[in-house]
């Protein structure tokens, strides 16, 4: 008797253990943008290592597999050539943890990027085992495990779509051809939860403001594919912004080296506006599951300042307006 007591005890804690360790099905991954040092030594800021401290930490806690990085990765001019010392001591030397060294770096050009060679950074995409960064834009679609649910990014270059004095460059792509992918690439999706990230905001209370371009020819093309959320940096701070009538979201997410706290075009969004902060350096986690995806942004003191939820396009396109509503509010008051 005693020995089918035991024999219970033991089935009723192996059934416990492994109900407690079930992993249900998510994909974490983080964005940090603007995280490009300096060009003088050491090549790094002190915010810049702190952040990548405190985002090493979150990653093995949190699983990330994987990083979006938003442009202007090498301040002020880029690199040079795929043999600039710059990729190790400001990349490679600076985000030195076990998980943020295995995770794969989902890359693309920031402005001052492009004031050099931003084709060596293309090429080292085949030097670094992690630096993922194939063309001026691509896009990846990632499976969340355990799922048949699925996460795709949609990696653009802002730069040579808005800034003119790019355009003349030779053997760049133009804007109307990458509009013309963009809009392609965005139709044909068919994700749960579909990413654009440029490095220019479209919309944005900080110093620089909304990307006129953007707005006029980038934010239909987002409404029209039900887009889920739209990251940025250029401004260095974070945010969220959502407009009243469009199921996009916009996250700046711009202070991985330097911060700005001053909203100085606040006027223009104050209607969007559910979120800013620029008083430290920041990095945005997120977590996808087939139900939703979590967003928390994390400071430099490793506190999360804000968070949001969203929800799968595939719910977002079989409810009425007034029921999308309803749903979106409920999910903000829970953050």
């Amino acid at each position: 008797m005693e020995e089918v007591r035991l024999l219970s005890l033991f089935l009723f804690l192996q059934i416990c253990s492994r109900v407690g360790a079930t992993e249900y099905p998510r994909l974490t991954f983080a964005a940090i943008g603007d995280f490009g040092g300096i060009p003088l030594p050491p090549y790094s800021t002190y915010m810049q290592k702190k952040i990548a401290k405190v985002m090493g930490k979150k990653a093995d806690l949190k699983e990330v597999k994987f990083i979006i990085g938003l442009g202007d990765n090498f301040y002020y001019e880029g690199v040079k050539s795929v043999e600039d010392p710059r990729f190790c001591s400001t990349f490679e030397r600076v985000y030195t943890s076990p998980v943020l060294k295995a995770a794969t770096w989902y890359m693309i050009a920031g402005n001052h990027d492009h004031a050099s060679n931003v084709s060596a950074q293309i090429a080292y995409t085949k030097i670094s085992p992690r630096w993922h960064f194939p063309d001026f834009f691509y896009t990846k679609v990632l499976e969340i495990p355990g799922s048949s649910k699925t996460v795709q990014l949609v990696m653009i270059d802002t730069t040579l779509l808005c800034c003119k004095h790019q355009r003349h460059l030779k053997n760049l792509p133009g804007p109307q051809e990458q509009l013309r992918w963009i809009e392609r690439t965005l139709r044909d999706s068919s994700a749960d939860y579909l990413i654009v990230a440029g490095h220019h905001p479209v919309l944005s209370a900080g110093v620089h403001g909304n990307t006129q371009y953007l707005e006029s020819k980038l934010k239909p093309l987002l409404e029209e594919n039900d887009v889920t959320a739209y990251l940025s940096g250029h401004d260095h701070n974070l945010q969220h912004l959502k407009e009243e009538h469009s199921n996009v979201h916009y996250f700046v997410t711009g202070n991985g080296n330097f911060y700005s706290p001053v909203p100085m075009h606040r006027h223009r969004v104050q209607t969007s506006l559910k979120f800013f902060n620029g008083e430290s350096g920041a990095f945005t986690l997120f977590e996808a599951t087939p139900e939703s995806l979590k967003i928390s942004q994390i400071n430099d003191n490793e506190k999360e300042v804000y968070s949001a939820e969203l929800k799968p396009r595939t719910i977002l396109r079989s409810l009425s307006d007034n029921e999308n509503t309803i749903l979106d509010e409920f999910f903000t008051s829970q953050t």
